[in-house]
């Protein structure tokens, strides 16, 4: 609605604060940046929930520079040519906005890879949970209420993709030590899961 009324092309930098855990919704908005804004456009979650897709055409290779919801394979069915991953971790001057050793960082530290949980600890959970438990014995039901989030509880990725911030912001609390999170298939939109989550990291 706001394109159409402007009437012209509209560039905006990113609606939170450089290497924060990205807004989905204007709760998480407001949050990040407060009054160094004067209007919050209201759209709703996003139905996407991550980042663009970065592509740099200016080379022989076409090149993915930040994975997305548009895959690389789906650009190259466009395209008709090959799209690699070129997804550089650095320090400094990347070549694209999330590119950064540490991005999307929230303030709890992030475990990845986790098959059981410590007691403190909030899980980001993926699929089944049956097989979790608590470290050092203890089940999953112990735990205190809202330290538990499943991006999706059936496996699909896409409705994983569009919960990840949202489910971040809401673990990434003073009551929790951390956030262990559980392995997420690396296909298709799985791969810019899996990236947010590395950086969020800073693995």
């Amino acid at each position: 609605d706001l394109i159409r009324a402007a009437g012209v092309p509209i560039a905006a930098p990113s609606a939170n604060r450089s290497g924060t855990l990205s807004p989905t919704s204007p709760h998480y908005v407001a949050e990040s940046l407060g009054e160094a804004v004067d209007i919050i456009l209201a759209g709703g979650p996003s139905k996407v929930g991550l980042e663009s897709t970065v592509v740099d055409l200016s080379g022989p290779e076409t090149l993915v520079l930040r994975p997305g919801a548009i895959t690389a394979e789906d650009i190259g069915e466009v395209l008709g040519c090959l799209v690699s991953y070129r997804t550089e971790i650095t320090t400094e001057f990347p070549r694209s906005p999330g590119q950064l050793l540490r991005h999307y960082t929230p303030a709890r530290p992030v475990r990845l890879g986790a098959v059981d949980v410590e007691r403190g600890e909030a899980l980001l959970a993926f699929g089944s949970t049956k097989f979790m438990g608590i470290r050092g014995g203890g089940k999953l039901s112990e735990l205190p209420q809202g330290s538990i989030k499943n991006l999706s509880e059936s496996g699909d990725l896409f409705e994983a993709a569009a919960n990840l911030f949202a489910y971040l912001h809401a673990l990434d609390t003073p009551e929790h030590s951390r956030i262990a999170v559980m392995d997420i298939p690396r296909t298709g939109i799985g791969f810019a899961i899996n990236d947010r989550l590395t950086r969020a990291a800073g693995e």
